[in-house]
């Protein structure tokens, strides 16, 4: 038997999450929808998107529908990861966005998170007037003239890929001719990856490269992780990768096949770091070792300390001369500064 459990405050650290279709039923997805819409001018745009699961696949049409009942118009991009999203909600014509997708590590949960119209986790302040709403069941209901449509956003992938490239040197990159290897792990990722890769001329490796409704992989990356280790030493590569579903969690491997930890990364990205990345401080989560702390001090930059919330550090990132590490990639001692930038710039494109 499934029993729902009770909660104080209903957004978490990252959003609203629960059980599939016991905590968040259809039902409550419509009401969370319609309290967010009531935030929202009539006749605005919001960007919806999804995983590949069932769950948010049921429960993203229950979204949409709340949200038309409020007035507020849905350009959906259906199976598309956290940062293309992300990436497509800044948009001018775009005020926000919501995304629901299975919980990192518990593939029976959902997650519900909601954009603002820069592409940031929308505010504490923004979620307690959601809360607020939805506690009250104050929603706005507007004459049937004036519910909102359905739509789809155009070439939201082109967009995407064309905007990583120019962050780049692409000849450069292409000049290498680098051999990798990539574990899409069932995820959107492989809609958009390929067409960025293929412009770098990258030689590619990929395992997984297709979306699965039942296949998605959560709570085994470090399980493929090792298998693309194997690959790395068997095929001579210079880096492996596993991309989780989302988007925003990436491990990487370097060319003996050792996989590296967070920490290991933040370090090697900073050690790269000077000359490489625009800004005068950069920004690391309250969780990072001494050690990084010390390592940016000793290239003569400023340290901020953020909190752990995605809100906070990505405040920070958005701020004039920062550049922010959570949990960032680390790549082969013998890279070239080109790198690192294609690498981070899908997980949190500017």
């Amino acid at each position: 038997m499934w029993e729902s459990r009770g909660a104080r405050a209903l957004f978490g650290r990252d959003g609203i999450a629960g059980l599939a279709n016991v905590d968040i039923t259809p039902e409550f997805a419509t009401k969370v929808a319609m309290a967010y819409g009531s935030t929202l001018k009539k006749g605005t745009r919001v960007i919806t998107s999804r995983d590949s699961s069932r769950s948010a696949r049921m429960l993203k049409r229950s979204m949409m529908a709340g949200l038309n009942a409020t007035g507020v118009t849905v350009e959906d991009l259906e199976v598309a990861s956290v940062p293309v999203t992300r990436f497509i909600v800044r948009r001018p014509s775009t005020t926000g966005g919501i995304t629901i997708r299975l919980v990192h590590d518990d593939p029976q949960s959902v997650m519900i998170r909601f954009f603002d119209d820069r592409g940031l986790d929308i505010t504490e302040d923004t979620q307690r007037k959601i809360e607020r709403l939805f506690n009250r069941e104050d929603f706005r209901r507007v004459f049937p003239g004036e519910i909102g449509d359905i739509g789809f956003a155009p070439r939201a992938l082109e967009h995407y890929a064309t905007a990583l490239e120019t962050t780049v040197d692409v000849e450069q990159i292409r000049a290498t001719g680098f051999k990798i290897v990539i574990d899409y792990a069932f995820g959107s990722t492989s809609f958009a990856m390929p067409n960025v890769l293929a412009k770098l001329g990258l030689e590619v490796l990929a395992v997984n490269p297709f979306v699965s409704t039942a296949g998605v992989l959560r709570d085994d990356l470090a399980g493929h992780a090792a298998n693309v280790g194997d690959l790395v030493r068997a095929s001579g590569s210079h880096l492996g990768a596993v991309l989780d579903p989302d988007g925003e969690r990436l491990i990487l491997i370097d060319d003996e096949g050792h996989v590296l930890s967070d920490t290991e990364a933040m370090l090697v990205i900073l050690t790269l770091l000077p000359g490489k990345i625009a800004g005068d401080r950069v920004a690391l989560p309250i969780s990072a070792p001494q050690a990084a702390l010390d390592l940016v001090h000793s290239h003569g930059t400023k340290v901020v300390v953020t909190k752990l919330s995605n809100p906070a550090l990505m405040g920070v990132a958005t701020a004039p001369g920062s550049t922010t590490l959570t949990r960032m990639p680390c790549l082969p001692s013998t890279a070239p500064s080109a790198l690192p930038s294609m690498l981070t710039a899908p997980l949190v494109p500017q």
